[in-house]
């Protein structure tokens, strides 16, 4: 299975972004089922994302959903990763 990640650096913690299929829903169930077949190498905790017709929607603490909400997709530092 292949994700697209991007890791951000924050003044007080290291996050990752998980972006899902447009249709995926941001709930708390679906971060819990995304976060659990992560491999450990993956930085934590996790924001999950999913395209939407205004940009992005994001899933996640607020405090880190508040800091990459004004970045712009092609802005995000994606890779490609097989789990």
């Amino acid at each position: 299975m292949k994700i697209k990640v991007a890791h951000f650096k924050a003044s007080s913690t290291d996050f990752s972004v998980i972006l899902l299929a447009s249709n995926s829903e941001l709930t708390a169930e679906a971060m819990k089922s995304v976060g659990s077949k992560l491999p450990k190498t993956i930085q934590r905790p996790i924001v999950i994302a999913a395209k939407s017709t205004s940009g992005l929607a994001f899933y996640g603490q607020d405090d880190l959903v508040n800091l990459i909400d004004e970045v712009k997709m092609a802005q995000f530092p994606w890779k490609v990763l097989n789990i």
